[in-house]
């Protein structure tokens, strides 16, 4: 087993942060980090399916990133109707076709917004985040 590291979520993704194949970086957003991880937290998950979310995370981060013509997303709290029609066309335009990638993103919006997480506003909490214990993690930490 090596560590997972989910930091690049909450400082920014980088080629660098990543030894895998990269489709370009993204800013970080400690907020929905936080709500990723604890998605993350919630379902026993194979090595594949942890690495599908990452995967699918990843492509969520940067369709954020990309269209700042839509309302700035910093936590799931902010999504509104357009992004979801929106993600699956700039999905579509990058050539990813996985129907799995978008089903995957909305699992994450459903869940996350029903859960506790959802409920921490960037305006009204401070969320202490250490970044080290994330990079310390390991994929036997999310099986439970």
């Amino acid at each position: 087993m090596y560590p997972y590291d989910i930091a690049e979520f909450f400082v920014g993704g980088t080629a660098r942060n990543v030894a895998r194949r990269w489709s370009g970086d993204f800013e970080g957003r400690p907020h929905l980090a936080l709500q990723f991880k604890h998605f993350l937290e919630r379902d026993q998950l194979s090595d594949a399916s942890l690495d599908k979310r990452v995967g699918c995370a990843r492509h969520f981060f940067r369709f954020v990133d990309e269209r700042p013509d839509l309302p700035t997303v910093s936590e799931l709290a902010e999504l509104t109707e357009e992004h979801g029609p929106q993600l699956k066309r700039w999905l579509s335009d990058r050539g990813i076709t996985s129907p799995d990638v978008y089903k995957n993103i909305k699992k994450f919006v459903v869940e996350g917004r029903n859960s506790q997480a959802c409920h921490v506003s960037s305006g009204q909490h401070a969320i202490p985040i250490d970044h080290r214990r994330f990079r310390s993690q390991t994929r036997s930490a999310y099986k439970g």
